[in-house]
């Protein structure tokens, strides 16, 4: 209980320095501020991210699909929204800067949510101290998740970046590109959301199943935007979203079952995404001199469909017999 308050205490600073980033994005002129807005941010936001599966795995055991959905789906949503908007507010704001920096006020608003959580933790100091160990490196099952999750998000990055270009290069209008991006988006809603509460309601410890199913959506996705690209794009981009959100939220419910203990899960969720995120970022600029290379978005895009084939694959080692045994 004194590990999760401690948590608690420390979500509020951590959305904070995301609102910080944001509203540094004002200056973005300075190319200085500009990325130190953005580094500012993603500290705030890798805190809450290692933060909220220490806090399911203590205080939602017994539900950790409906838990990980309840924070999992608004993230993706906001995913989805920024792109969508993010031409329109720049035109009625008067800057792209003035667009970006106006992400400040919804993190502004977590912090005022978060606030009673956060001085109940200060209020309460815990008797013991917080269980501390170290990142479970030597663990296979957590190099098993580190690997599916860093597939998973090379795959979320690399058509966050490029999915909208790849149209415009086509001859789309960046309004209507964007707006793709933004059903992609949306699309892992509906996914994140279902299967989900669904590993909960269906009393399976297996969670393989449902992760096949979600992936197998991610390869059929990716296969038609490759192979038909103009045939069909918005079903296909839909089919894509749905394999991508389900991937992701089904990948952080397997991680609370994975770690024995809030703690663990703490630990495990720190390794986890210093490894995926740091593999995921190199993505967008990879396929961009692959890009470059070949004059097309061809080869990129058919790279991306052989990664999911490689996703699906390691799903299925996600057996139930791995669970709390990280420690």
């Amino acid at each position: 209980m004194g590990g999760t308050l401690q948590l608690l205490g420390n979500g509020q600073p951590a959305v904070a320095l995301v609102a910080v980033g944001m509203l540094a994005r004002l200056g973005g002129q300075s190319t200085v501020l500009l990325f130190s807005g953005t580094l500012v941010a993603g500290v705030g936001i890798a805190i809450c991210g290692v933060t909220l599966p220490s806090i399911i795995k203590q205080r939602f055991s017994q539900r950790p699909g409906v838990a990980t959905a309840a924070y999992s789906v608004p993230m993706m949503l906001g995913a989805g929204l920024a792109p969508s908007i993010a031409v329109p507010l720049a035109h009625s704001l008067g800057s792209w800067q003035a667009s970006l920096a106006s992400w400040a006020i919804p993190a502004m608003a977590g912090m005022v949510i978060w606030a009673p959580a956060a001085r109940a933790a200060r209020g309460r100091r815990p008797t013991t101290p917080s269980a501390a160990g170290r990142l479970p490196w030597r663990s296979r099952s957590a190099w098993l998740l580190a690997a599916f999750l860093s597939v998973q998000s090379v795959l979320a990055y690399a058509y966050l970046a490029w999915l909208a270009p790849a149209f415009q290069a086509r001859g789309w209008s960046a309004a209507t590109s964007g707006t793709l991006l933004g059903v992609l988006q949306f699309a892992q809603l509906v996914t994140a959301l279902v299967l989900s509460a669904l590993a909960d309601l269906s009393g399976s410890r297996d969670r393989r199943p449902a992760l096949i199913v979600a992936v197998s959506c991610t390869v059929l996705g990716a296969a038609a935007l490759v192979a038909a690209p103009t045939a069909a794009p918005w079903a296909a981009t839909i089919v894509l979203g749905l394999g991508l959100g389900g991937g992701f939220s089904l990948a952080l419910v397997v991680l609370t079952d994975l770690a024995a203990t809030g703690p663990a899960a703490s630990r495990l969720a720190a390794m986890t995404f210093l490894i995926c995120y740091s593999v995921a970022a190199a993505a967008p600029v990879l396929l961009s001199a692959l890009r470059q290379a070949t004059g097309s978005y061809t080869i990129a895009f058919a790279l991306l469909v052989a990664l999911a084939g490689g996703e699906l694959a390691s799903a299925t080692r996600l057996r139930p017999a791995l669970r709390g045994s990280v420690r």
